[in-house]
């Protein structure tokens, strides 16, 4: 009806959407910002659900074959393909779970196991970054919390791996934009799991330079330095005049 069309605009406040209005990674931070807790659906050449406790990720379900926790563990080198086969086999013939078998088979201790299944986690969110088109629904609410185990991932750090393998920064530099600096950005840039040189970076960052300004006095590597200058704006700490970061991602 008439009252939804605003919700429908925003993450904030409607709970639905298309991806096309809303970039994924937009919607990661809107969370994050908020600190909401929900369940954020996503239907797009797969579909898969994010769980959130107050804007931090604890859990997904769905996905596509590829973030299947053996396929994630074999191809990060982190068992051996011969394991791979063996566990496949027997989670098929015993009807159990993979990561319940790699236990059994001595391969993963629980600690271990913990840290694949977060390792897992934060690669069914970046697949997320593919999705140019589809759908996405926020149910809030935080009733899912005592069924599922929760697991530990930095959203930011998650969010920055993301833009750093999908998303293609190289029209920021076109005209030659001038960046605005947001106050908040110094309190919050240490919250964002930046390493020290990336920092330096941000502390050295001048009110209304030109990108290109900033790529010269820049002692990472260009490709580094916008795609750094891109994962700000999606964190609204630095503007570019003209430029919103939904449309560079989606190039």
């Amino acid at each position: 009806g008439i009252w939804n069309q605003q919700s429908e605009k925003s993450p904030g406040n409607g709970d639905e959407g298309s991806l096309g209005d809303t970039f994924y990674p937009s919607l990661l931070v809107d969370i994050y910002y908020k600190k909401r807790s929900g369940i954020l659906s996503i239907s797009a050449n797969t579909d898969f659900i994010i769980y959130f406790i107050k804007g931090n990720p604890v859990f997904a379900e769905g996905g596509d074959i590829d973030t299947a926790i053996g396929r994630i563990l074999l191809k990060s080198g982190r068992i051996d393909k011969e394991t791979y086969d063996k566990a496949v086999d027997m989670a098929t013939k015993n009807k159990q779970k993979f990561g319940q078998i790699l236990f059994e088979m001595g391969i993963s201790s629980p600690h271990e196991l913990n840290s694949f299944l977060e390792f897992q986690l934060q690669e069914k969110i970046l697949k997320g970054f593919y999705y140019i088109n589809g759908k996405y629904v926020f149910k809030s609410g935080d009733e899912f919390a005592d069924r599922i185990v929760s697991y530990q991932v930095d959203l930011c750090k998650v969010i920055y791996e993301g833009v750093k393998r999908y998303i293609d920064v190289e029209s920021l530099e076109e005209s030659n934009p001038t960046i605005i600096v947001d106050p908040r950005l110094k309190n919050d840039i240490n919250s964002l799991g930046l390493k020290p040189k990336e920092l330096r970076f941000v502390q050295l960052l001048k009110q209304r330079a030109t990108v290109s300004e900033v790529l010269e006095g820049s002692k990472l590597e260009r490709p580094d330095t916008l795609k750094l200058l891109y994962f700000l704006m999606l964190f609204k700490l630095v503007s570019i005049s003209g430029i919103s970061a939904d449309e560079i991602g989606r190039d």
